[in-house]
């Protein structure tokens, strides 16, 4: 059973169905925030998929871990990763199997480039830790790409092709509970 916070419940009414951005400190439950409204979309539209960004292969996992552990989702999430071949990631990108994806950007922003992945199949598109992305992706790949740019691309046309979740850990060395979760609907 999914334990969580009031505030987070207070943010997931507020976020669910919207393009939004979650801006919380660290470690007070933005995936979380992620794993409920990800959980009332696939529960309400039986058909929908969901991906997850993350900007390290670390979080990636960690990220699938728990909604793993948390849902009635065991079979239905998928982790990808650059190890598993272009071929192979295509047939999983279009498998009606996998409910729920999770990714780096850079994987996903190379796979859509390459015809391997259309972005529109997804209802709800995660993007978590997304002060981090452009730094990490910029040190991985030096060239002007990464999450930021897959982010412009995708919040582009949100409008038509489901919605984007953004969270966003607040900068700072906050260590007490958090005055009040900075949440803004995205146009």
């Amino acid at each position: 059973m999914i334990k969580y916070r009031q505030y987070q419940e207070d943010i997931v009414n507020r976020a669910l169905y919207n393009n939004s951005l979650v801006v919380i400190p660290t470690s007070l439950g933005k995936t979380i925030v992620a794993l409920l409204v990800s959980l009332d979309i696939l529960l309400n539209w039986k058909k929908s998929k969901v991906l997850v960004l993350a900007p390290t292969r670390p979080l990636v996992f960690q990220h699938f871990q728990l909604f793993k552990k948390n849902t009635f989702l065991l079979d239905q999430c998928i982790a990808l990763t650059g190890k598993i071949g272009p071929e192979i990631r295509k047939t999983i990108w279009k498998s009606s199997s996998f409910r729920v994806y999770f990714a780096t950007p850079e994987l996903v922003k190379n796979d859509i480039r390459d015809g391997t992945l259309n972005k529109d199949e997804f209802y709800l598109i995660i993007f978590d830790e997304a002060q981090l992305a452009k730094l990490v992706h910029k040190e991985a790949d030096p060239r002007p790409c990464g999450a930021h740019d897959l982010g412009q691309s995708l919040l582009a046309d949100a409008r038509d092709h489901g919605f984007r979740l953004t969270l966003f850990a607040e900068v700072g060395e906050q260590k007490q509970y958090p005055r009040e979760p900075f949440l803004a609907g995205v146009e």
